[in-house]
């Protein structure tokens, strides 16, 4: 037994040797593997990232430094070095006490390396954009305390966009320069790429701005909500109301008061907001009608523990001159037959149950009718009580219009006059009869939609005095898309315009402008227009030609609706009038939870001047409020203060500060 112990020893001292020798192979051949240039390059790369990440921006850039001494012909090494340059300028301009010259010194460094992007590839357009971002950036670090010196930058970077431009014409670069010549670059190829101003109104129409307002609270938000976690946001949107033309002060007081009672509703409905996944309040105001004679809007309040429910629209109508409400006896020459003219108007595919006659001149005879003035004619909705199988009723709105056209003695002529300027919404495949601005002559308009067996637009023309202009949906690119919404525009200028809009899957929506009066003459595509932009998908009217709201789906932080005014350009083409947009939407998708500290710049109010630079502590939130739809958000914290976030949107993942944006925030997500 002993002997053969001692057997086994001595097979087992050759089997290690062999596995002795066996490891120093493997480790000879990993300590040359490692060693390779390759390997070595890619370590470097992911450490300075791992570094980035930790916001160890030294090590970062000793990191990309090394990365570059082994492969000086890799653009990720440079783009990897600028980013980590960026991050530590950026983190100086938010400390106190730091000297201008050292952060720009820094962003100088950062510049260089994306240089050297460049150098590589005169085509790679990330180079460009991330230098000139850095150089934007260097500038608004110094235009505070030297603004020579953020002239220069703001200059440098404008140079760097024209030269992107050429590589990529897209309308974000075009945006972000126009911001830049306002801050202090010159740049005499843009001038027609800026914001046209707000025009004064005539002495016929109402400037109209509708004001947003926004707030909420909240346990937790995650856009990624796992089982076991609860995602509670309660929230309030609505808006007030303001008149930006000279006069009206009569309307003005009753326009305040409307105003403070909505604001008194909706932070007692927000008080009161209950329910185990969170609930909000909505009010939304769309105008319809705005001139000398008559302001006549609808507001929708929408208030429940579910955001589908069907909103509750209002008709509010008031005389320009006296404040007081317009009654219908004032718009109508005779309301006796209206009963039966409104029941007739009601589309033959309609669902009707409980409507009738009958109970329509009794919310007559009770001045309960829900009704409002267009440029068209007389706009009312009618409540249809409907039943379910279980017993439960709801109330369906049916939205019916007597066109001034259709019924000339029905109406008070006081209402039919029109003014200068204005805009109405046209009922598809029903000819219009519409008085051109350009001469004054009569024609008939009519926008033909013809549907597919799967409900979307299979085709789409136009009829100029009965005959077809020829312009067809191949023309027009409705493809994919189920609704068309068509507006006449007259503009005091002399010119007419139909705007189509189209709205498709996920709700993503385009416009198309038509000249009417220039030969029907299509006026580009809705790329050519300002970022995208489409009427507002919500909107009923569009009934100011020189102020309209147009929104836009942006991914920055997340996918979020935002909007801005705009009106008719030279062109015919739809021109921001806004720098900004705002976001107003629905504040369930807008709030984001920070997981660390974050550098922000301070602002006095969202959209308003920077006001210095700050930290916003792991665990606040953030309220989404304006953006450029570029490269920065303003947002509102839990504690109530204006902040700033950069983001760099090109490529994936979206970084703040050179963090991916998500080991930042919670809340962010991003539509497919």
């Amino acid at each position: 037994m002993k002997k053969m112990q001692r057997n086994d020893r001595n097979n087992i001292i050759p089997a290690l040797i062999i596995l002795a020798e066996i490891l120093a192979g493997v480790a000879c051949f990993l300590a040359v593997y490692l060693h390779l240039p390759a390997q070595r390059y890619k370590s470097a790369l992911r450490l300075g990232k791992k570094y980035l990440n930790e916001m160890n921006y030294d090590e970062a850039v000793n990191m990309y430094h090394k990365a570059v001494s082994i492969e000086p012909e890799q653009d990720d090494a440079y783009i990897g070095l600028g980013q980590a340059y960026t991050a530590k300028a950026d983190s100086l301009a938010n400390a106190e006490n730091t000297k201008i010259s050292d952060v720009t010194l820094v962003y100088d460094e950062a510049t260089d390396a994306y240089q050297k992007v460049i150098d590589l590839d005169q085509e790679n357009t990330d180079g460009y954009y991330y230098q000139a971002e850095v150089y934007t950036k260097a500038g608004d670090a110094a235009k505070s305390t030297d603004a020579d010196l953020a002239a220069n930058y703001y200059q440098l970077a404008i140079e760097v966009y024209g030269k992107l431009q050429t590589l990529d014409r897209n309308q974000v670069v075009t945006k972000e320069m126009t911001r830049l010549v306002a801050a202090g670059g010159t740049d005499s190829d843009t001038a027609d790429t800026e914001p046209e101003p707000v025009p004064k109104s005539s002495d016929d129409k109402l400037t109209i701005t509708l004001v947003p307002h926004s707030q909420a609270r909240g346990e937790f938000y995650n856009s990624d909500v796992a089982d076991g976690q609860t995602a509670t946001i309660y929230s309030e949107t609505y808006s007030t109301i303001r008149i930006d033309t000279e006069g009206f002060d009569a309307l003005k007081d009753t326009v305040k008061d409307f105003n403070d009672t909505t604001k008194t509703n909706a932070d007692q409905a927000y008080k009161e907001l209950s329910g185990e996944y969170g609930a909000q309040y909505t009010e939304n105001i769309d105008v319809l009608r705005a001139d000398a004679k008559v302001f006549s809007f609808v507001e929708d309040v929408h208030q429940s523990v579910y955001p589908d429910s069907d909103p509750s629209p209002k008709f509010w109508n008031f005389d320009s001159e006296t404040g007081d409400s317009v009654t219908l006896n004032e718009v109508l020459s005779d309301t006796s037959d209206l009963p039966s003219l409104l029941m007739d108007a009601i589309p033959d595919d309609t669902d009707v149950e409980s409507l009738s006659e009958s109970s329509i001149a009794s919310d007559l005879a009770d001045d309960s009718l829900n009704w409002g003035i267009g440029y068209d004619g007389l706009h009312v909705l009618l409540a249809d009580q409907k039943m379910g199988a279980n017993g439960r009723t709801w109330i369906t709105s049916i939205e019916v219009t007597l066109r001034f056209e259709d019924y000339p003695n029905l109406f008070t002529d006081t209402f039919q006059s029109l003014p200068s300027s204005y805009g109405m919404p046209l009922e598809n495949n029903r000819p219009y009869t519409l008085t051109f601005a350009s001469d004054g002559s009569t024609h008939t308009v009519e926008v033909m939609t013809e549907m597919s067996e799967d409900d979307y637009i299979e085709d789409v023309s136009i009829e100029l005095d009965g005959m077809d202009t020829e312009m067809h949906s191949e023309m027009l690119s409705f493809e994919g898309e189920y609704q068309i919404q068509s507006y006449y525009l007259h503009m005091e200028d002399g010119r007419d315009f139909l705007y189509l809009n189209g709205t498709g899957d996920s709700d993503i929506s385009t416009v198309w402008a038509i000249r009417l009066d220039n030969g029907v003459q299509i006026l580009g595509t809705p790329t050519d227009y300002i970022d995208g932009d489409a009427l507002e998908a919500d909107s009923r009217y569009l009934e100011n030609p020189s102020r309209f709201l147009m929104v836009h789906r942006m991914n920055l932080l997340g996918t979020h609706y935002v909007y801005r005014y705009c009106r008719v350009g030279e062109d015919g083409r739809p021109a921001a009038t806004d720098a900004l947009y705002d976001c107003q939407s629905d504040l369930l998708l807008s709030v984001l939870r920070a997981k660390t500290d974050v550098p922000v710049q301070l602002l006095n109010t969202p959209g308003g001047k920077v006001t210095g630079n700050g930290i916003v502590s792991a665990g606040t939130y953030l309220y989404f409020h304006k953006t450029d739809g570029l490269s920065f958000a303003d947002f509102v914290t839990s504690d109530g203060q204006a902040v700033r976030i950069t983001s760099n949107t090109t490529g994936y993942p979206h970084t703040t500060n050179g963090i991916d944006e998500k080991k930042l925030f919670d809340g962010i997500g991003y539509a497919g």
